[in-house]
């Protein structure tokens, strides 16, 4: 079989050992841009002619990694040309669509699939007042709460929750791991991030925690049966990626005694409101802090790996209840739909609380 005709059996690229075979045919081939070099045009993969217009574009890959990219062509308006061969589409977030692939043996989580005649637990979508954020738009919010619970359960607090939600299938996950009884029913305030203001809201702002407490919560409370956290210090939770994983860290770290339970993926430690390290590694590094629990993953394919490891020594160095996993990936929603299983287990898999 040539490699063309594999391309079309098994999608590009062609996986063949530790090497990856991008294939394009037709003229003037594109150049490949990736998480493996960093996405930029200038460091691209070159095709080289294979044959009478057929390109090929070798380049070595890690195992048990997810990889997405685009085919790019300085010509092209938008920069970008669809892949025939991978029909593997996936949007960025923010301007595009990638392609993407696996390599042996890592696969898409099953989780985040929803199991026939499995208990799902209850989606309440509103909209909230956000002027205390300084806006004048209503904030979309999706509360949910989990399958057949009786008694009163933790909340965790969701930063651009409504991208979990939908790009990685946070209800569907956390509706499968309650039901295999792997973790403890916990309740998700799920919250759009706001837009443009995004920076400035989740840039260590206690105002974004106060809108929580004050506009939020009571409503959460008449949808759902929630524990007491006067009671039950650091039962709740909080969870976010990227910009959103920093102010996960700030809001547990800064707020132990509520939000005992956080889950920080690819978290943007390096930025600063004030163009200087971020604050959450002077809280980090504050022993009389209250103890809490953190769970850390990253993507070895990004370029926040390095400051995530050194945080990492950071919390570990404090009293604080830790793990940290890397994925070999780049920085996306299905790279951290893949990992948030291990985060939920190690945070919510026990049954005591804080």
């Amino acid at each position: 079989m040539n490699l063309l005709e594999r391309a079309r059996r098994e999608g590009n690229p062609v996986l063949t050992g530790n090497y990856a075979t991008f294939v394009w045919r037709g003229d003037d081939p594109p150049r490949v841009i990736s998480d493996l070099n960093g996405w930029q045009y200038a460091t691209g993969t070159v095709f080289e002619q294979a044959d009478e217009g057929l390109w090929a574009a070798n380049v070595m890959v890690p195992a048990g990694a997810y990889i997405e990219y685009a085919l790019v062509r300085s010509s092209e308006p938008s920069g970008r040309v669809a892949d025939p061969l991978n029909r593997r589409r996936i949007w960025n977030g923010l301007n595009a669509y990638n392609h993407s692939f696996y390599t042996r043996p890592a696969s898409a989580t099953r989780l985040a699939r929803r199991r026939p005649r499995s208990a799902a637990g209850t989606l309440t979508r509103l909209r909230l007042p956000a002027a205390f954020l300084g806006e004048r738009r209503l904030r979309d919010v999706v509360l949910y709460a989990p399958p057949n619970a009786v008694e009163a359960v933790p909340l965790v607090i969701v930063w651009d929750g409504t991208d979990y939600e939908r790009r990685a299938r946070l209800p569907v996950i956390v509706d499968n791991l309650i039901n295999a009884g792997r973790i403890r029913p916990v309740a998700l305030a799920m919250i759009a991030n706001g837009r443009g203001a995004r920076l400035v809201e989740y840039l260590e702002s206690s105002a974004t925690v106060g809108w929580v407490e004050r506009v939020l919560l009571p409503v959460a409370n008449e949808h759902l049966k929630l524990i007491d956290p006067a009671r039950h210090p650091g039962a709740w939770g909080v969870m976010g990626a990227s910009l959103g994983g920093l102010m996960a860290l700030y809001t547990g770290l800064r707020f132990g005694h509520i939000f005992g339970h956080v889950l920080a993926q690819s978290a943007s430690v390096h930025l600063s409101a004030f163009g200087q390290r971020s604050h959450v590694w002077a809280l980090a590094a504050d022993r009389s802090l209250p103890s809490i629990r953190i769970w850390q993953d990253v993507g070895t394919l990004e370029g926040l790996l390095d400051v995530n490891r050194e945080l990492r020594k950071v919390l570990a160095a404090s009293q604080h209840v830790t793990a940290y996993y890397e994925a070999t990936s780049g920085h996306n929603y299905t790279a951290w739909s893949n990992s948030l299983w291990r985060g939920l287990e190690m945070l919510f898999g026990e049954k005591r609380l804080l």
